[in-house]
């Protein structure tokens, strides 16, 4: 790797383009049917009649759901553990560093924590939708663009240019837009 590639810069731009990507599609797969329709359209029954093993695709995308979940709780048990009064809760007191014990206990509170919000919901789109519409944003847009903030305002860089400030405020409202078009449709049912 080339030593004059800025990590802070290709990483936030890389987080920013998937996380935009993934609200792009979200949006369009959320607008793609009227919400006045009678029947609940999802992907993955859309077209079980005519092509049947479509109906059972389903199963071969949660394996890859339950892995998501599984790396989105760590990455956002790690996240957490960042901040100060959290890591507090994780020291071990008598070598004045974490304790791997209590980091595991609070990485295994994050993922039953995740677990029992799903556990909410009787049909597994609805938790899909609502891992798409809650998570993913948080954990793919808003922490990294919290973390990037905090960091730069707390050290006063100067690489909060106003150009960045207007275009990471215009997608936090794609991105409030994409999730509250997804909560409103878990809230009236649409994935039942």
């Amino acid at each position: 790797m080339s030593s004059d590639v800025n990590l802070n810069s290709l990483t936030a731009q890389g987080l920013s383009s998937v996380a935009f990507l993934y609200l792009l599609t979200s949006m369009t797969a959320q607008r793609a049917f009227s919400s006045t329709a009678l029947t609940t359209q999802d992907t993955f029954s859309l077209y079980k009649d005519e092509i049947p093993v479509l109906k059972y695709s389903i199963y071969a995308y949660l394996p890859v759901a339950v892995i998501n979940c599984l790396i989105a709780t760590l990455v956002a048990a790690e996240l957490l553990e960042s901040l100060k009064w959290i890591k507090k809760l994780t020291l071990d007191k008598d070598l004045e560093k974490q304790s791997p014990t209590k980091m595991k206990f609070a990485r295994l509170f994050v993922w039953v924590a995740s677990v029992a919000v799903t556990s909410l919901f009787d049909n597994v789109l609805t938790v899909i939708s609502a891992a798409g519409s809650l998570f993913t944003p948080l954990v793919g847009f808003i922490i990294p663009l919290v973390y990037f903030y905090t960091y730069h305002l707390s050290r006063e860089t100067g690489q909060l240019t106003k150009t960045r400030t207007i275009a990471d405020g215009v997608f936090l409202i794609i991105v409030f837009v994409s999730m509250y078009v997804g909560i409103k449709n878990i809230a009236a049912g649409k994935y039942e």
